[in-house]
């Protein structure tokens, strides 16, 4: 009995001996922490129309946290506006910067500048008849202008009484036949405006006039030059590379995301967010795709928030460029690289998990 004491008290002291021994050698470990995140795009770009009938386009980075660019569109009350999406452009289709997304298009725009290209055609007639005495040919080549208008007009009014026939009986909706109805009212304003330029011609002017004209033409320009600055806004391109989003919103009329280019949210316990620091390398498992993905952390937020009743420090990782679509949401594995540790401090931090356990 006391040889099996003796040998076992060799045996613990031997065992006790080895861990000291292990203990002491610094032999070092890759350190990791492991942690759960989750995925989303680092850019997206929506288009969403407001209660008051505006719209709006937003980018949103995550990578800064901040929009980048916000702009909005705001139509004149009464208004008949027509809203498209250029080419088919399906939830998963590929879109690149500056590629035209929407057009917007604005009868009261077009109407008005329908109205100042008359204007200033009539102007710079009645200058032409000041300047060159060409009274007759001019006024041969309005007539026949007139009497095209005219044609014009007719035709439109008959396509027009028959969408007034199909709006009554409900067949169209109010904004086709209120565009119906503003290019019936294009068309007479052209008729009234090639009149005005034959009134213009036949009672000629006088030379005095000529300053006056020359200024009016200049005036009616500005104006053009700034309704078409205008409605070159309407013209909607994309500021990312990306993939167009399918969208549940009612609101939301068109969105896209970057197509390469992820950030994944980690969130740190607090007692090892000292390991941690921007630069440090990291692993993200995507189970979907049997595949790994490297990142690196880009920040750390600074702000403590509480999951489970422990708290956490959110880190943003930025993830290397890859062709693979990932779903925005999608909660991964995260393996933090934050340097080496000795045996020894492996076992101090075991038992401290086990001791906040």
């Amino acid at each position: 009995m006391q040889n099996n004491s003796r040998n076992k008290y060799w045996i613990y002291a031997a065992i006790l001996t080895v861990i000291i021994i292990l203990l002491l050698i610094p032999f070092k470990f890759p350190d990791y922490i492991r942690a759960s995140g989750k995925i989303y795009p680092a850019q997206e770009w929506v288009l969403v129309k407001d209660t008051d009938g505006r719209i709006s386009a937003s980018l949103f980075d995550r990578i800064s946290g901040v929009n980048k660019s916000f702009g909005s569109i705001q139509f004149e009350r009464g208004d008949a506006v027509d809203f498209k999406i250029v080419g088919n452009l399906f939830p998963g289709k590929e879109i690149f910067k500056n590629d035209t997304v929407a057009v917007i298009v604005s009868n009261e725009i077009e109407q008005r500048l329908v109205e100042l290209t008359g204007e200033l055609e009539v102007a710079k007639a009645s200058l032409s008849v000041v300047v060159s005495g060409e009274k007759e040919s001019v006024l041969a080549e309005e007539k026949n202008r007139l009497a095209y208008a005219e044609t014009q007009l007719k035709e439109e009014i008959k396509l027009f009484a028959r969408q007034q026939n199909m709006f009554e009986k409900q067949l169209i909706s109010e904004e086709e036949f209120d565009i119906a109805k503003t290019k019936v009212d294009l068309f007479k304003i052209n008729v009234d405006i090639t009149k005005k330029r034959i009134a213009v011609i036949e009672s000629g002017a006088k030379e005095a006039e000529v300053n006056v004209i020359k200024k009016n033409i200049l005036s009616l320009q500005s104006q053009i030059d700034i309704l078409k600055k205008r409605a070159a806004k309407y013209t909607l391109t994309s500021p990312i590379d990306g993939i167009v989003m399918r969208s549940f919103s009612s609101d939301t009329i068109f969105a896209a995301r970057s197509s390469n280019k992820y950030i994944v949210y980690v969130p740190i316990k607090i007692e090892e967010l000292k390991k941690v620091a921007a630069g440090s390398q990291t692993t993200i498992e995507l189970s979907f795709a049997d595949t790994t993905l490297m990142g690196s952390i880009n920040n750390l937020s600074g702000k403590v928030q509480k999951i489970n009743g422990r708290q956490y420090s959110i880190a943003l990782v930025m993830l290397s460029e890859t062709a693979l679509e990932i779903p925005a949401g999608l909660i991964v594995l995260c393996d933090i690289n934050v340097g080496e540790i000795t045996l020894s401090g492996l076992i101090y931090e075991f038992m401290g998990s086990i001791i906040s356990i």
